[in-house]
């Protein structure tokens, strides 16, 4: 039981942690759309907020806006083709 409220305690403080950084480097517009997404896509959601802390923590993070959002969300949704080789003996 302590470990479930543990674990739920931290997911709320990702939460807040998260919810602080949409709001301070998102813009308005940009937030709407990923407050959507969360709804029909919450695993777009979860790549761009570890690219959203890791970009902060590196220093290198702007205000996004919803275009750049997009750009964002469309490089972190390619498929990465698989090379597959075949070797014949």
């Amino acid at each position: 039981m302590e470990v479930l409220k543990v674990e739920r305690r931290k997911q709320e403080e990702l939460e807040k942690l998260f919810s602080k950084l949409e709001a301070t480097y998102l813009t308005k517009e940009a937030r709407e759309r990923l407050n959507f997404l969360k709804l029909t896509h919450p695993e777009m959601v979860e790549k761009f907020r570890v690219f959203l802390l890791t970009a902060v923590q590196s220093g290198k993070m702007k205000v996004i806006d919803e275009a750049e959002l997009k750009q964002i969300l469309s490089r972190l949704s390619e498929k990465k083709e698989g090379k597959i080789k075949f070797v014949r003996k």
